[in-house]
């Protein structure tokens, strides 16, 4: 059979038992598919864990990895800091041209349609300029330092972290480590694409000179990912913060049973 035409999602959903307990499964109903079958939430979280072990970075990656994000971001900074100053030489070059300008024209050296028009173009063209320093000034600056504080919190275990995440953040987590669906064959999970900063560990260690070109685009994504952890961490503790606040002595906590997982593929041998 075709794999590629074999190929359906794996859903998650809870059942209850005869005494009221709750079960938790991972299915997928294509009935013509070898592979149909339900799975107990629990060995395809376990499976899961596994995989999650095997591909938290070493701690000399993760050092490494910091050292060198902040010394791109360092170069990114001077590059922006020159571009201001150009920016604002170029508006004062401009406005000191326009004086000159106004200066032939008082003395008879263009007439009135003609400094209209000259007017209108220096006018335009310090606008434009400050409108790119204001953009250069205003723009909300990616908060580094927190952004790689919050995948190290994420890396310190990346197995026991995914475990205390309730849902959905566990979704978000995985997607985050693994942005495609995860392949599972009815036994075990295989080999699916990492995020960009988890297929760069063996090659940072390897290749750490102009392992990130500031013109590439490799930075661009790799900022984009740490962003999504950050957002990730921030969420999780205004969601810890607020259960906290608002839990009575008593109150069930969530816990690592419940559905978790998203967009698990499962595809015959």
């Amino acid at each position: 059979k075709d794999a590629t035409r074999a190929v359906s999602e794996s859903a998650g959903s809870t059942s209850v038992g005869s005494k009221g307990r709750r079960y938790s499964y991972y299915h997928h109903h294509r009935q013509l598919c070898e592979q149909a079958t339900f799975v107990p939430a629990g060995i395809l979280d376990s499976m899961f864990t596994r995989t999650l072990e095997n591909v938290t970075p070493r701690q000399s990656f993760i050092k490494l990895f910091e050292e060198l994000m902040k010394q791109h971001w360092s170069k990114i900074s001077q590059v922006k800091e020159e571009t201001g100053k150009k920016i604002r030489s170029d508006i004062a070059l401009l406005q000191e041209q326009r004086n000159q300008f106004f200066e032939l024209h008082r003395a008879g050296k263009y007439n009135d349609e003609e400094f209209l028009d000259q007017k209108n173009r220096f006018s335009e063209r310090i606008r434009l300029g400050y409108e790119l320093l204001e953009q250069q000034t205003h723009k909300e600056e990616f908060k580094l330092n927190d952004a790689l504080e919050a995948f190290k919190w994420a890396c310190e275990n990346m197995a026991r972290t995914w475990q205390i995440l309730p849902h959905p953040f566990r979704t978000r987590f995985q997607l985050l480590v693994y942005p495609e669906k995860l392949l599972f064959d009815g036994r075990d999970l295989g080999n699916s694409p990492l995020s960009l900063i988890f297929q760069q560990k063996v090659d940072l260690v390897k290749k750490k000179s102009n392992w990130v070109d500031p013109d590439r685009q490799l930075w661009n994504q790799i900022q984009i990912e740490l962003g999504q952890w950050l957002e990730l961490k921030r969420d999780f503790d205004r969601f810890s913060k607020a259960q906290y606040n608002t839990s009575e002595p008593g109150d069930k906590k969530p816990t690592s049973g419940d559905v978790g997982m998203v967009g698990t593929t499962s595809h015959p041998n």
